[in-house]
């Protein structure tokens, strides 16, 4: 019986050897270098938004363009229609003349049958939405406890919750903060909000008092236009999200960055911390949203279950981003999940490649010690 046991262990212990060396060193190799590129990819984020503000500027262009070649259409059919009015004009008169006059058919169809122009709709909405694609440009804005260069969290001020958390605040211990936004689409801007985390009759310290926001026309924001001055965050209104409209802006003037400075705040504190900035404007472009599947809305049942069961099957098993949980509909299935998601999901992400990494390391070692055994 000892002898079986044993000669069992013996052929298993040759396959797993044998199954080792049918992949070569290179291989293995191959495959640290593909984890090395994967990690290193998260250090070209801060290009990707660049390059996303970039197709955002072309976008602007390409929407002043057809403006114009719509005033020109709009202007050569009324030029179109005023040539037709005088035509039936001199119908009418050779008619009460009762002179014989010839008009083609076609002339009569274009009198009859003019063309209506239908204007395009316009949404209002919150340019400043990070599920929506608006962005922080950490490169033009004030250092902050959410930067960081892996896993950076700085989008959380731009989430748009009912009661923004405590924890998820934006804050900067620079005398004066600038906080940077790229925005989700070119708008004619109408109204900037500030919403704190939820405080009763008196704001916390740190929460900003007095800031100005201001439109930036070029992607450096070295040239700009007020669009808020002196705004305050006052305790007497007891508000939690406090509005403050536009009041003069050119209508043709459409803006894709915003940069709030935050002069002042409560209690004169070091550190100011910013909860949720809102950005309201009007734009001819509605913004695309997935529509929940079946297998989405399962997905947001089984992650509130392991939210509230299985803790450490959701920090570690699950992948749970803001925009992964806002595109599958999970915001009214578990609001609690969404309340408390990351930006980037550093624990679930870092414990795959933990993972990775390990079974890495552990088939580059058997493969040397079978090489070495063979030998």
């Amino acid at each position: 019986m000892v002898s079986v046991q044993t000669s069992t262990r013996n052929m298993w212990r040759d396959l797993l050897i044998d199954r080792v060396r049918s992949y070569s060193i290179e291989q293995w190799a191959g495959a640290f270098i593909l984890f090395l590129i994967l990690m290193n990819s998260y250090a070209n984020s801060s290009d990707i938004k660049n390059t996303h503000f970039m197709i955002l500027t072309l976008q602007q262009k390409v929407y002043h363009l057809q403006k114009a070649f719509e005033a020109f259409k709009m202007e050569k059919e009324e030029s179109s229609q005023m040539g037709n009015e005088m035509i039936k004009e001199r119908i009418n008169e050779a008619l009460n003349e009762e002179k014989t006059l010839f008009v083609s058919e076609n002339v009569e169809k274009t009198v009859e049958n003019q063309t209506c122009l239908t204007p395009k709709p316009i949404y209002k909405i919150n340019a400043a939405s990070y599920v929506m694609g608006a962005e922080v440009d950490t490169s033009r804005s004030s250092n902050s406890s959410l930067y960081r260069f892996f896993g950076d969290e700085s989008e959380q001020v731009l989430i748009d919750r009912l009661e923004p958390p405590a924890k998820k605040a934006w804050c900067s211990e620079d005398k004066e903060p600038i906080l940077t936004v790229n925005l989700a689409e070119f708008i004619k801007p109408t109204a900037i909000s500030y919403q704190h985390f939820k405080w009763n009759h008196i704001v916390p310290h740190g929460a900003p008092q007095i800031f100005d926001v201001l439109a930036c026309l070029d992607f450096s924001c070295e040239q700009t236009v007020p669009l808020v001055s002196n705004a305050e965050y006052k305790s007497n209104d007891k508000k939690q999200e406090q509005i403050y409209p536009i009041a003069q802006f050119p209508n043709a003037s459409l803006i894709g960055k915003v940069q709030f400075r935050f002069r002042k705040n409560h209690g004169n504190v070091k550190e100011t911390c910013v909860s949720l900035v809102r950005v309201y404007g009007e734009t001819d472009q509605l913004p695309k949203k997935e529509e929940p599947t079946l297998r989405k809305l399962e997905y947001c049942s089984s992650l509130k279950y392991d939210y509230h069961n299985n803790p450490l099957s959701y920090r570690y098993g699950r992948i749970k981003d803001c925009k992964k949980l806002y595109s599958y509909g999970c915001c009214s299935i578990c609001p609690e999940c969404y309340e408390d998601c990351p930006i980037v999901d550093v624990e679930s992400l870092g414990f795959g490649l933990l993972i990775f990494f390990i079974f890495t390391v552990i088939a580059c070692l058997l493969a040397f010690l079978a090489n070495k055994y063979k030998k």
